[in-house]
C-alpha cells in the first residue's frame, strides 16, 4: 500500500498543519487497519508527538478507545470497506489495547480505497445486519473514507445498540479533549456523551 495512506503519509503531512497555528492536530486514519500493534501504536505516538511540535493532538485509534470507555463497549462486531486482513488487524489490537471482544466481523471487500464512495446505503445496512447478534453491545466502523457518520442514528435506531464510527469517535474526542462538551443530537449516541470515561 502506498505510503502515503498509511503512518508515513501522516508524517508526511504534519508539518504542513502547522502553517494555520492549531490549537489541536487530528490524525483521522484508521491505522489499525493496516498490521497495526500496541508496540506500533505506542511508536507512532511518539513520533506524531515529535511533529506536533507541542501542539495538543488527537489519534483515532485512541478517540475509538475513549469511546469503548464511554459507551462501556465489552464485545464488539467490527465492520470495515476493505478486506479480512484488516478486520484482522484490527480485531487483533483492540483485543490487545483494550480488552475488546470482537466475535462477529464483516468486510465490504473493496480492494481500492478510490472505490470506497461506490458503496450504498443498502450494502451498509446489509453488512451491519450480517454481524448482528444479540450476544454484542457495540457495533464499530473503522475505515474512515466510508462515510457513514450520517446514517448512524438509523443503524442504532434499527439495530438497538451503539454504533461507534470512527469517523464519529475522532471528533468527539477531539471536542471533548478540547474543552467543548455540546451534545449533537442526531448523530450516534456517542456524541451525546459529554465527558470521557477514565
Amino acid at each position: 500500500m502506498p505510503d502515503r495512506f498509511g503512518h508515513r503519509g501522516v508524517f508526511a503531512a504534519l508539518p504542513g498543519t502547522h502553517g494555520c497555528f492549531p490549537d489541536m492536530i487530528v490524525g483521522g486514519n484508521s491505522l489499525e487497519m493496516r498490521n497495526w500493534s500496541v508496540k506500533r501504536q505506542a511508536e507512532y505516538c511518539v513520533q506524531f508527538a515529535e511533529l506536533a511540535k507541542g501542539v495538543t493532538f488527537v489519534i483515532a485509534i485512541e478517540a475509538t478507545e475513549a469511546a469503548f470507555r464511554t459507551m462501556g463497549s465489552k464485545r464488539v462486531a467490527l465492520i470495515s470497506p476493505m478486506f479480512e486482513e484488516y478486520l484482522k488487524s484490527a480485531i487483533e489490537y483492540y483485543d490487545q489495547a483494550a480488552g475488546i471482544e470482537t466475535p462477529y466481523s464483516a468486510c465490504l471487500k473493496v480492494k481500492e480505497s478510490i472505490d470506497i464512495i461506490k458503496i450504498t446505503v443498502d450494502e451498509i445496512l446489509k453488512t451491519f445486519q450480517e454481524v448482528d447478534h444479540d450476544d454484542i453491545d457495540t457495533f464499530l466502523h473503522v475505515g474512515g473514507a466510508l462515510g457513514i457518520t450520517g446514517m448512524a442514528e438509523e443503524l442504532e435506531q434499527k439495530l438497538g445498540r451503539s454504533v461507534i464510527t470512527s469517523n464519529a469517535a475522532t471528533y468527539w474526542y477531539a471536542l471533548r479533549k478540547h474543552g467543548i462538551t455540546d451534545e449533537m443530537p442526531v448523530f450516534e449516541q456517542l456524541l451525546m456523551k459529554m465527558e470521557v470515561a477514565a
